[in-house]
């Protein structure tokens, strides 16, 4: 059952309409909670700033920032030619990557406050400068060590700060179509991960390891391009809840169990998922295959990824079953190829694991911006995300350096890859105790807890 109300203020120059629904998760128009304030002001007539316009220029912005960003974590091509160039153990060159995801995510609630502080724009502006620097400085390195440093380190928070502000924008300019906007713009990862492979192995053959890293640093630049179309919303276009919150960091977000969950199942899944991506490739190379073919199943990687964007974009608003499962169902499936994987090693089977994997991911990844939001609201969702990629950034900092280990002294990496898919089923396990709360109706709906206050802050705007 879905209900709605709406209220309706004046105070003679200028008139508030105030809409909400309160079914989370399972709302037609792709919002649990869509809370909509508008202000009709005699002296603007195109009041409509959600949903279209530059909305959609929001949209390209945040695909092309999550698109140059997966630079760095595209690390698989790498991580093979890091092992012959440096000697050195799987677990010791496992790390850099590890590092730059790591706190590429983990360092979620640091780029929050730094949007609340500074703003979006900046924030996205600096980690773009950060990401291209790091990623040029790698270049010149001498040993793995420093790689952690300048390639995991340095460019790993810059990815952080971009991240966030490239996310979370899109929200703030769509209430309707945002299941949509969503999906398209983080379709930028997924077709980073079928062009990325190719054109790194490319310039690996021509340039070597190092020119790759010199022209990859430039290109990581036009983050800050990018970054500068994050124009913040107008003054006059109030979205309930888009107005930032006085705290810099929302600390009350901590006592809501639900948020513990997410972070739990962000860890538990990034464990299982970065280590499949990052060592997938030189598994396929242990097998016996060649290094260009290996490379390859990154890209299939990113073509399942992308059609799995697109299918959870473009099915968001016609979704006949509760997000929450659709994410679960997502989480398990990312974890199977994980344990087929010791069972068919052919260069087919192979494809046919990446192309699952990448799918799943691209349904997980699609539907993370929307749930969040939904469960935790619109005044919430830069400090709900920032923290819910602390589990990701942990996970994703562990993971490839343990698969890494147990390779080292298994020879095999039959027992990483069903580790992590352990990992992700356990991860799609706690997705489906969230599921059963929302079904349940056992924990109130945050959004509606600051809904009265957003009416009153918008009747404070017009006055």
């Amino acid at each position: 059952m879905t209900s709605s109300n709406s209220a309706h203020h004046s105070n003679g120059k200028a008139e508030i309409y105030i809409s909400k629904e309160t079914d989370p998760l399972e709302s037609k128009n792709g919002g649990a909670v869509a809370t909509e304030v508008k202000i009709k002001d005699e002296g603007h007539t195109d009041v409509e700033a959600l949903d279209g316009g530059y909305a959609w220029v929001i949209v390209f912005a945040s695909f092309w920032i999550q698109f140059l960003i997966s630079l760095p974590m595209v690390y698989g091509v790498l991580y093979v030619e890091l092992l012959e160039a440096f000697e050195s153990s799987n677990a010791d060159t496992a790390w850099p990557g590890s590092i730059a995801t790591g706190l590429a995510l983990g360092l979620g609630p640091l780029a929050s406050v730094l949007c609340n502080k500074f703003g979006h724009r900046a924030t996205c502006i600096a980690g773009g400068v950060f990401t291209a620097v790091g990623v040029f400085s790698s270049a010149f390195v001498n040993n793995i060590y420093l790689l952690n440093l300048t390639y995991g380190v340095l460019a790993g928070t810059g990815m952080a700060m971009a991240y966030v502000p490239g996310v979370v924008m899109v929200g703030f300019y769509f209430d309707k179509k945002k299941g949509l906007a969503n999906g398209l713009a983080v379709t930028g990862v997924g077709v980073a991960g079928i062009v990325i492979p190719s054109l790194m192995t490319y310039l690996i053959n021509v340039l070597g390891w190092r020119g790759c890293l010199i022209i990859m640093g430039g290109i990581a630049l036009n983050i800050c391009v990018m970054g500068a179309l994050l124009r913040p919303l107008p003054k006059r276009f109030i979205t309930a809840g888009a107005e930032q919150e006085d705290k810099i960091c929302e600390i009350s977000l901590l006592k809501d169990w639900r948020l513990l969950v997410f972070i739990l199942v962000d860890f538990l899944w990034n464990i299982g998922g970065v280590t499949w991506v990052t060592l997938v490739v030189d598994h396929a190379i242990v097998e016996g295959f060649g290094k260009e073919e290996s490379a390859l199943l990154a890209t299939v990687d990113g073509i399942g990824g992308v059609l799995g964007k697109l299918t959870i974009a473009f099915l968001s608003k016609h979704l006949c079953c509760n997000r929450l499962l659709i994410f679960a169902t997502a989480i398990f499936f990312s974890g199977v190829p994980s344990f087929l994987v010791s069972i068919d090693t052919s260069y087919a089977a192979l494809v046919c694991y990446c192309a699952l994997y990448g799918f799943s991911f691209g349904v997980q990844l699609g539907l993370l911006p929307v749930i969040i939001l939904e469960l935790f609201g619109l005044r919430r969702l830069t400090s709900a995300f920032g923290y819910a990629m602390v589990g990701d950034g942990i996970g994703a900092l562990i993971g490839p350096p343990i698969g890494g280990f147990v390779f080292d002294v298994t020879k095999s990496y039959t027992l990483s890859f069903v580790f992590g898919g352990l990992t992700c089923v356990a991860s799609a396990g706690l997705v489906m105790v969230l599921f059963i709360s929302v079904k349940c109706r056992k924990t109130p709906v945050v959004v509606d807890e600051i809904v009265l206050e957003q009416e009153e802050e918008a009747k404070d705007l017009v006055t």
